[in-house]
């Protein structure tokens, strides 16, 4: 769980002043995991491992207050937390969440669609049929592959290069899933003032930036089914409410299934 900063289109590593502190504590249903960067721009990650849940939580947080000025040349910096995982590049498979099923990279791209990145609803996985990860998302939708995003700074005095994302190829070299967190600004070219520095876009809402992940690994082809489900209950919670009068019925539904790998994604109402 890295979290990589890419100055147009050169990698530079995230400053941390002090070494990582780690913390493990366990309780009765669930253990947690937390590191602190003090004074660092990525302050905290937070595992949480759940007992009777096939699922790993991830919690990350970012300091815009602590991050580096971006501006010169390239205008903008680009944070993405890096997700490597342990599955065989032979006959690898991105599976992408869309809104009523999971496309599989690269067989179901149509020719001359753009290769490097795409954006999921919920979940996004990995498989190469005989393993298979998942991973849920709740702010940030927007992942590159592997070879279209600069992780590695390059060598002193090395010429030039085209940018990563028109040198990037398929079949993927790693499974490895780059998360975009944000793009970040701090100049802008005005018409009256020429450059300007802008030290924020988005006045009042904090310096905090929170980020949440769900994973899951499993043995075997992507499950389809388990992968919507994990995908719509991390991203879309129920919520809990308190009610004063129980209802009749502690379950209601207007479908029913009767098999554990079916889901029901969209119902096409009969026209009158």
């Amino acid at each position: 769980n890295q979290l990589l900063r890419v100055e147009g289109q050169e990698p530079s590593a995230i400053a941390l002043p002090i070494p990582p502190v780690i913390k493990i504590k366990r309780g009765v249903r669930m253990t947690r995991v937390t590191i602190t960067r003090e004074r660092s721009a990525f302050p905290l990650t937070t595992f949480t491992i759940y007992d009777d849940l096939d699922r790993v939580e991830l919690h990350n947080e970012i300091d815009s207050a602590r991050l580096p000025f971006a501006g010169g040349k390239s205008w903008h910096d680009s944070y993405y937390f890096a997700f490597p995982f342990a599955v065989g590049t032979q006959d690898l498979k991105v599976l992408r969440g869309g809104q009523k099923w999971f496309d599989r990279l690269p067989d179901d791209y149509l020719p001359g669609a753009r290769r490097d990145s795409v954006t999921t609803q919920h979940l996004i996985g990995m498989s190469d049929g005989r393993a298979s990860v998942m991973l849920a998302h709740r702010q940030a939708f927007h992942f590159l592959f592997p070879s279209f995003v600069k992780a590695r700074p390059s060598a002193k005095g090395a010429p030039a290069e085209f940018p990563a994302m028109f040198t990037g190829k398929w079949p993927l070299r790693e499974a490895t899933l780059y998360s975009r967190a944000f793009r970040r600004g701090n100049q802008a070219d005005t018409h009256d003032l020429g450059v300007t520095n802008l030290m924020t876009l988005e006045p009042g809402l904090g310096q905090r930036y929170i980020f949440d992940y769900a994973l899951n690994a499993a043995t075997g082809n992507f499950d389809d089914v388990a992968g919507w489900r994990l995908g719509s209950t991390f991203n879309v919670p129920l919520r809990a409410v308190y009610v004063t009068v129980p209802p009749a019925a502690s379950e209601r539904s207007y479908f029913g299934v009767n098999q554990p790998n079916v889901e029901i994604v969209t119902v096409k109402q009969l026209a009158d």
